[in-house]
């Protein structure tokens, strides 16, 4: 065998092994899993896991009010100043029904939670599952912090910026 034979041999061996190595039937995170789209719905069992009285209860209120397109509860939950603005700039909401839409396949799971006097921030890794066909979804994640007040009435949002993002 000559030299450069014994090389192509070698060459084509490792592409080989490469290639089936790819084949080995291992998915990735985007492997289609079965259920509906609509299974990452913000329940009332998700909210009563929360402590009672916290930040994070509060944020799966808020989470299921903008899922559920009630404006009024959405309104409710953000923090003084905030809604005042809110209220001022769109105070039928219509950006809270257009960013409904786009979160219905969407949840946030919380990750940590840090709270410093009347403020905390919520850390969350929001999921969000894509239709695959009409029974299977892929679940793609991407992390995102909330800020939260309480001003002795409860905790409520102080930033909902992630909102008017994805009303666009």
């Amino acid at each position: 065998m000559t030299r450069h034979s014994k090389l192509g041999l070698f060459v084509a061996v490792a592409l080989s092994t490469t290639v089936l190595a790819g084949c080995s039937g291992q998915r990735g995170s985007l492997a289609p899993r079965d259920g509906p789209v609509n299974s990452n719905l913000v329940s009332e069992s998700n909210i009563r896991a929360m402590p009672p009285h916290s930040p994070q209860r509060a944020l799966l209120r808020w989470w299921r009010d903008l899922q559920y397109e009630n404006i009024t509860g959405y309104f409710a939950r953000l923090a003084g100043p905030l809604r005042r603005k809110r209220l001022r700039s769109d105070a039928s909401g219509s950006y809270v029904v257009r960013a409904s839409g786009a979160l219905i396949p969407t949840k946030p799971t919380i990750v940590r939670a840090t709270t410093k006097g009347n403020r905390a921030t919520i850390f969350t890794r929001i999921e969000t599952r894509h239709p695959v066909g009409e029974s299977r979804t892929y679940t793609t994640s991407f992390p995102q912090s909330f800020v939260l007040r309480n001003n002795g009435a409860g905790w409520q949002l102080a930033d909902d910026t992630f909102v008017m993002q994805r009303a666009g």
